[in-house]
């Protein structure tokens, strides 16, 4: 396992990718989005080939999960997965608004979802583990 940068993010924050290899796969992940960028394994000629589809650069990414309509490639979709319709909810007789990013829709967090951030990570045996705390409220 490999540690380098990947960039850094507009308002300057550093963002680390890793790559994980063996003899039968390589991976690259990024700490933006917790999200896989390539992803390579051989074909049945013993060629590596990236099987991963989306951006391979961290201003591809930024600029999808910033959009109005973001592609979800390779990454960790959250607070929830799928769409809030109207982008509201209601949780113990209190009504919630969110903000929308799929039409009149919440899609996978919203615009602040758990692919837009940047997540701690840490390298540990065999890998990395990416971990991060989302504050009250948000």
């Amino acid at each position: 396992m490999t540690k380098q940068s990947f960039g850094k993010l507009p308002e300057g924050q550093e963002v680390d990718l890793y790559t994980l290899k063996s003899d039968k796969l390589e991976a690259q992940i990024s700490a933006y989005g917790a999200a896989i960028i390539v992803l390579r394994t051989p074909d049945c000629k013993g060629n590596w080939e990236d099987i991963i589809v989306g951006p391979q650069d961290l201003a591809s990414h930024v600029a999808n999960h910033r959009s109005k309509g973001p592609i979800f490639f390779g990454v960790t979709v959250g607070r929830y997965a799928n769409r809030i319709a109207h982008a509201e909810f209601s949780l113990d007789g209190k009504n919630y608004t969110l903000a929308k990013n799929d039409g009149n829709n919440s899609l996978h967090g919203g615009p602040g979802g758990f692919h837009n951030v940047v997540w701690q990570s840490e390298p540990v045996a065999d890998g990395v583990a990416f971990r991060y705390v989302s504050k009250e409220g948000e």
